[in-house]
């Protein structure tokens, strides 16, 4: 039979029961390992929210029982903030192991034996390290976000550089203007100006009523075109003149006109104009290369030195050689004349002008060079010749003679002490005119 209400109370320890759960409380306090900041805080709050339970079950249970009419029990406010934030701290460190120990599951771990506080302080490890890992990921993915955010965006202008480039664009077409006011071609307009002005100033010089000082005021205020000449008309009183004079003044309105007009026009299409400029530049720069080539071929033409030569079969490799070598610097300086031809900027002009006056030097040191090395050959010529002179005459003729080479001297004439005068004369008479003989046949 199930028992009443009452006698459930009655039967109820109240003091009995909170030392018991004082006691367990105590006791797995005591076995649990030391936590973290967050879960002892946590455990603090659910054990207050727990102790006022157990108070509250205390003074239900020693109230006096009302069996037919029970009043409803009124729970204890509890602080819904620090239960909300327990129950986030505690399911943050429940994801933060669960993390860990699926980063750290192949890892090695604690032996089974090992106290609870180790088996603590490994978990706090794991978890901070879980923790450490998992803010690095999520850096790396907005790291990640912001590369994929800069590269779409790399090839697409800022505001700035839109807003940069606007102007820039402005200035270049507020640049490309002011060169149509320069631009030369506008100047045959005023040249027109110029001639008309002077005819004026020289139909109103006819007129002994106008004078240079009345000239040079009309030049100072711009022109003819630019005063009130009706009072000079009435000084001159000259109707020829006059019509003349009008005509050209009208004339020269005209004329700025038509430049203004001219000017306007081209800068309304300034693109068009600047295409059509470049195109006469290339123009001009190609047709000016293609003239210095024709000036150059006829130039180049009369060099023989500058053609290719090509080597006999039966050359020896001396000449062979020699011609290999001529070649190569036969390439080599068409190359650098081709160069050359093409370059049209200043330092390229300044070598080609520092390399005529270095070559008319090197043909004024040539040209001397070779009148001593003429002199000098000449003066080795001469030299030469007497030397071999100076040999000839030391060297035997006998060879060329037609004397025998076998043939004996002549015999001395025997002295005779008992020969007449006159006889020995006679005798070496003889003697000389053979000798004589003998050297005019050699």
């Amino acid at each position: 039979m199930p028992k009443t209400q009452a006698e459930a109370l009655e039967q109820f320890d109240t003091k009995t029961n909170n030392d018991n759960v004082a006691a367990g409380l105590l006791r797995e306090q005591s076995m649990a390992p030391k936590a973290d900041p967050l879960s002892i805080e946590s455990l603090d709050a659910l054990a207050e929210v727990k102790s006022k339970e157990n108070e509250a079950k205390a003074a239900e249970a020693s109230a006096p029982p009302v069996i037919d009419d029970i009043a409803p029990v009124v729970e204890p406010k509890v602080d819904d903030e620090a239960a909300k934030k327990a129950e986030a701290d505690k399911a943050e460190r429940e994801a933060a192991l669960k993390k860990a120990e699926e980063l750290f599951s192949g890892t090695p771990g604690l032996p089974p034996n090992a106290s609870p506080k180790s088996s603590e302080a490994f978990s706090a490890v794991k978890i901070k390290a879980a923790q450490e890992i998992s803010r690095l990921a999520s850096e790396l993915e907005a790291a990640k976000k912001i590369v994929e955010e800069s590269k779409a965006s790399a090839g697409k202008p800022s505001a700035e550089q839109e807003a940069k480039e606007k102007e820039l664009a402005e200035l270049r077409n507020w640049r490309s203007k002011m060169d149509v006011d320069f631009d030369p071609k506008f100047k045959q307009f005023d040249k027109k100006v110029s001639e008309a002005e002077e005819f004026v100033y020289s139909q109103l010089r006819k007129s002994p009523a106008v004078t240079e000082e009345t000239i040079e005021q009309i030049k100072k205020f711009g022109g003819p075109d630019k005063c009130n000449l009706s009072a000079l008309f009435t000084a001159v009183n000259d109707s020829t003149l006059q019509r003349n004079v009008e005509s050209q003044i009208t004339d020269i309105a005209k004329i700025r006109y038509e430049k203004e007009r001219a000017i306007s026009t081209t800068k309304a299409n300034v693109a068009e104009y600047l295409s059509e400029r470049e195109k006469q530049i290339n123009e001009s720069i190609g047709g000016h290369q293609k003239a210095t080539a024709a000036e150059l071929q006829q130039f180049t033409g009369a060099l023989d030195w500058l053609a290719e030569k090509s080597a006999d079969a039966k050359a020896d490799e001396a000449t062979r050689k020699e011609i290999e070598e001529h070649n190569a610097f036969v390439v080599e300086t068409r190359a650098q004349m081709k160069a050359a031809l093409q370059d049209d900027s200043p330092r390229m002009r300044a070598t080609l002008i520092t390399g005529v006056v270095q070559l008319f030097n090197l043909q004024r040191v040539q040209a001397k060079t070779a009148a001593e090395l003429a002199a000098k050959s000449k003066a080795l010529e001469e030299m030469t010749a007497k030397w071999e002179k100076v040999k000839a005459s030391g060297r035997s003729r006998l060879p060329e003679s037609s004397a025998s080479p076998n043939a004996q001297p002549a015999a001395k004439p025997k002295q005779d002490i008992h020969i007449r005068t006159t006889d020995a004369l006679d005798s070496i008479a003889k003697q000389v005119m053979d000798e004589r003989a003998r050297a005019g046949g050699a």
